[in-house]
């Protein structure tokens, strides 16, 4: 489809440099060599201009990933929230549910993201009350995105979409391997401006941990880039 194909014609590729092909498994580092290979000039875009400062700062504590600088401003801080067992989640899920709608957040301004299928996850056991209100996002629903209603979506079905306020829930580890790393990583950039967080209560010292290890390299990045 390239006139003059890749060695003589004229192209451009884009691509995250951060770990998702775990995710799929078709990432080629030959392909990315020989197109590099091929390549007269290349470059990195260091403008983050989707997620708030918090986001990326979270992100990078908890992913190691490299955002860029964040262009987006400041937004409400990332929140966790840890529950000892399945029906302290899907409660705390509804409180805050409650709280986004109390604050006027349009409800096509919210998605639920969870590692897991719909009928698996804990959205699947809320209240009548708020399950009829999330749409699960499919083929025919994402080609209308954005939608009016309160979406659900499986993390690796979401990649490519972002909304303003993401909820992510169903986490059974954090970063322990490289699909965990890239589903936490790919879960967390889908939010624009406010990113909320379940976590098993067993996972409080392994949040602290990577978050720990991160922050002296996360605020000399940060001071590098403000300078």
């Amino acid at each position: 489809l390239v006139a003059g194909g890749l060695e003589g014609g004229r192209w451009r590729i884009f691509y995250d440099v951060n770990n998702q092909s775990a995710l799929f498994g078709a990432f080629d580092p030959d392909a990315l060599e020989y197109l590099q290979s091929l390549s007269v000039a290349g470059g990195h875009l260091r403008r983050n201009c989707r997620n708030t400062r918090d986001i990326v700062i979270q992100t990078k504590l908890v992913t190691h990933a490299d955002l860029g600088n964040p262009s987006a401003g400041h937004g409400p801080p990332v929140e966790w929230a840890f529950f000892n067992d399945e029906e302290t989640e899907r409660r705390l899920l509804e409180q805050h549910l409650r709280g986004l709608a109390d604050e006027d957040v349009p409800p096509g301004e919210v998605t639920i993201l969870s590692p897991l299928r719909f009928e698996e996850s804990c959205v699947s056991r809320l209240r009548p009350k708020w399950r009829s209100r999330i749409r699960v996002l499919d083929p025919e629903s994402a080609a209308d995105w954005p939608l009016r209603e309160t979406t659900f979506a499986s993390i690796p079905d979401f990649k490519g979409l972002e909304n303003q306020f993401i909820v992510l829930v169903d986490v059974a580890s954090l970063a322990a391997t490289a699909r965990e790393r890239s589903l936490l990583y790919i879960a967390m950039t889908r939010a624009r401006a406010g990113l909320w967080i379940a976590l098993p209560e067993q996972l409080r010292e392994d949040l602290a941990t990577l978050q720990r290890d991160q922050l002296a390299a996360v605020i000399e990045e940060t001071q590098l880039a403000t300078s």
